[in-house]
């Protein structure tokens, strides 16, 4: 074994066991709200997304990586009327992606939405608004403290639901509505307060949910026993359909949810990935330039035809056959005839002389007489040399005055 390959099979195995390594630590706890389906730190909402079969049985739950426009103008999603479920900080859509979420609200479908900020175009739209418990700079801290003991709590409205009371912490539960439709809203839920966190708000005849404190969705406060109730309350509210759990908004396409993102969202295994790459550049620099073989000058092969060309000529020449050598310039000059004029067959006839003659340039003279040399020649077994020479120089004749 060559000591390039085992060069390259000793970084190989340090590389692989470094990524085994990383990938069978323990995560660190990562106190950012990602609100992703499949998110298992404290403020993902894997736990959430795990509940939907059990709160909506035999309906089809599919996660959506496109716009709301796009996945609304799809033929299945509005013959099912499936619920578009968005959970998350904030929702970037623009005015049509909007516009089309209402207009499918109104003819029939739900959605339940719950963020932090709703965005003021959505707002206007339904005529609702939304006020801080606390201050919103510290909307982003989001490490609860260890030894804080005061709570914050929901409750729902209806009087067979308003008998549980659940509690967070404080900073889960920081904002409410304080404006709203009343003609056409209806308060689900409330906090400690009284101050609305959960509204219906009709829309044509379909419906939308929003929920203005996403965080109690996450992970960390499903650990908290008895709170999925709210979340299986929140969301019973629902009819029975297909779900359609929206994380475009959160991660983009579904191409940016790949194991290469998952690799470079980790800042060791990102190290190990460039380092990797950069040690292989330069590990093929290096060897290259230095084990690289002199490339030889290999001299092109020459252009013999005319040697063959002549040496043919002069063999046929000395044995005297110049029979052979007239019929082949014969029928390469009939094969000329064919290809060049397009026609089909060659005639000894006048007809043929005059088409001939119109098409390649030459008088019908001439045209006759070469034919009647070819004829004479193909009727003798045996030409002189002087025949030969005849014939080339018609044949020649021909060529030049036929070509433009």
């Amino acid at each position: 074994m060559s000591n390039t390959v085992k060069s390259i099979a000793v970084i190989g195995t340090l590389l692989v066991v470094l990524v085994l390594i990383e990938i069978n630590k323990p995560l660190p706890l990562v106190w950012e709200a990602s609100f992703l389906h499949n998110d298992k730190m404290p403020y993902g909402t894997k736990i959430c997304y795990d509940l939907l079969p059990a709160i909506f049985p035999e309906q089809n739950i599919s996660t959506v990586y496109e716009p709301i426009y796009n996945q609304l103008n799809n033929n299945n999603t509005i013959k099912n009327k499936a619920h578009y479920i968005i959970i998350g900080q904030s929702i970037t859509a623009d005015e049509l992606d909007l516009s089309t979420l209402l207009d499918y609200i109104y003819g029939g479908g739900y959605a339940f939405i719950a963020l932090n900020n709703f965005g003021e175009a959505l707002k206007d739209t339904l005529g609702f608004n939304t006020k801080y418990a606390y201050n919103y700079s510290t909307l982003f801290n989001l490490n609860p403290s260890k030894d804080n003991k005061d709570s914050s709590r929901l409750q729902y409205i209806h009087p067979q639901l308003s008998d549980s009371i659940y509690s967070y912490h404080p900073q889960m539960i920081r904002q409410s509505f304080s404006a709203f439709d009343s003609s056409r809203t209806q308060v689900i839920a409330q906090n400690q307060q009284n101050a609305p966190t959960l509204l219906r708000i009709n829309h044509g005849i379909g419906a939308l949910l929003l929920d203005s404190n996403p965080l109690v969705y996450t992970n960390y406060n499903l650990l908290i026993p008895s709170n999925e109730q709210y979340i299986e309350k929140a969301l019973s509210h629902l009819p029975p359909a297909p779900i359609y759990w929206d994380e475009y908004y959160k991660l983009g396409r579904k191409g940016s949810d790949s194991p290469l993102r998952y690799f470079l969202s980790q800042k060791p295994l990102k190290s190990a990935i460039y380092l990797a790459f950069f040690t292989s550049l330069l590990f093929i620099f290096f060897e290259a330039k230095r084990r690289q073989r002199i490339i030889p000058i290999i001299k092109p092969l020459g252009n013999s035809s005319l040697s063959f060309v002549q040496t043919v000529g002069m063999l046929y020449y000395q044995h005297g056959n110049h029979k052979d050598i007239a019929d082949k310039k014969i029928t390469y000059l009939f094969d000329y005839i064919r290809q060049r004029y397009l026609l089909s067959k060659v005639q000894f006839s006048p007809v043929f002389y005059q088409q001939l003659a119109q098409k390649s340039g030459s008088t019908i003279q001439f045209t006759s007489n070469l034919f009647k040399t070819i004829s004479d020649i193909q009727a003798k077994e045996r030409i002189s040399e002087k025949e030969l020479l005849d014939l080339h120089q018609q044949i020649e004749k021909f060529y030049a005055l036929s070509t433009p």
